[in-house]
């Protein structure tokens, strides 16, 4: 068997060859390599917040044109019930999220596409951030920030153009001070794993 680039300790051979892939897709046309000394604390992140980081890696470093990046594999331990009485059982699943340093620091802003219940919410409780330039990123997208003026300096028209270009109705996006993340929470991809390299070589290089 070829030798292997990661540590595969507790990781499947399904996602083994899933994790393969993805490496061998985000090398065409680009620089990459596996990265053995990347540290993030992912719980900081409000997408974290409901789950459990059961191993954290393998991580693949990708160079753009001006600047670099990360993929990163998380798996994620959950409770999944059953129904009825029966107890609640744990499984977990690899999760793949981008991660980028940025120049600047931008408090603590999270965007996703919107949803009908979002909507509902933001009738009763206002909370969402408003683009009144950009109406259509604003339609489609649900913004909250801890800090406006900072969300507004990190929301500016390149920026919502790259939310806008990549693949909707499922990245969520999240930035806390000068570390910013994108995934979808589901179940390791190739396709999403090209969508987060391609949203991050086309963020401004001035953030």
């Amino acid at each position: 068997m070829k030798e292997l680039l990661f540590p595969t300790k507790d990781i499947s051979d399904n996602d083994i060859r899933t994790i393969t892939e993805i490496y061998n897709a985000v090398k065409v046309g680009r620089q990459a390599e596996f990265d053995f000394d990347f540290n993030i604390d992912f719980r900081q992140f409000h997408l974290f917040s409901f789950d459990t980081i059961r191993h954290f890696g393998p991580v693949i470093k990708v160079w753009g044109a001006q600047k670099s990046f990360y993929l990163v594999f998380v798996q994620v331990l959950y409770r999944v019930g059953t129904g009825g009485r029966a107890p609640q059982r744990s499984s977990s699943d690899y999760q793949l999220w981008g991660v980028m340093n940025l120049k600047n620091k931008y408090g603590h802003v999270f965007i996703k596409p919107e949803t009908i219940l979002d909507k509902i919410k933001d009738m009763v409780n206002p909370i969402d951030i408003d683009i009144p330039a950009d109406p259509e990123f604003s339609k489609h997208f649900y913004v909250v920030a801890t800090d406006e003026a900072k969300a507004a300096s990190l929301l500016g028209a390149s920026f919502r153009d790259c939310i806008k270009n990549t693949r909707p109705g499922d990245l969520m996006i999240e930035a806390i001070d000068d570390k910013i993340i994108i995934g979808d929470e589901k179940v390791i991809q190739t396709e999403t794993a090209i969508d987060i390299v391609n949203f991050m070589n086309s963020l401004p290089n001035a953030l």
